[in-house]
């Protein structure tokens, strides 16, 4: 226990004299791609991902990315109610509601996850 904490320390204290610091790993980022929700920076590499990947996704729709931690819930499923409520926070401009439904569903197409059978 003590070794995670002095862990997320030494972390911490590296964010800190990093001007862009990787949200996954601590070290330094250059033109990676950062989360809309938690602004932190990740390397593509931490996140599993590759540049072409993120420079398609972002490419379409002025797709928004959020990092896994912010895309999932605390049981590590897809927090589609989070994904609802940006929906919603558009309202009540159809236009903006159905751009950002399209950027959840790339989200979602991005992390291959599928909406849930009702």
């Amino acid at each position: 226990m003590a070794s995670r904490q002095r862990l997320y320390k030494d972390n911490a204290v590296k964010r800190a004299r990093t001007a862009y610091p990787c949200g996954v790993c601590s070290v330094e980022c250059q033109q990676e791609d950062n989360c809309n929700g938690c602004e932190a920076w990740m390397h593509t590499k931490c996140i599993n991902t590759s540049n072409k990947q993120l420079n398609i996704y972002s490419l379409l729709s002025n797709a928004q990315f959020y990092c896994l931690q912010c895309a999932k819930d605390a049981s590590g499923h897809v927090n589609f109610r989070a994904c609802l409520s940006r929906i919603a926070a558009c309202a009540p401009r159809v236009f903006r509601m159905c751009q950002q439904a399209e950027r959840e569903q790339l989200l979602l197409l991005f992390y291959c996850r599928v909406l849930p059978e009702c």
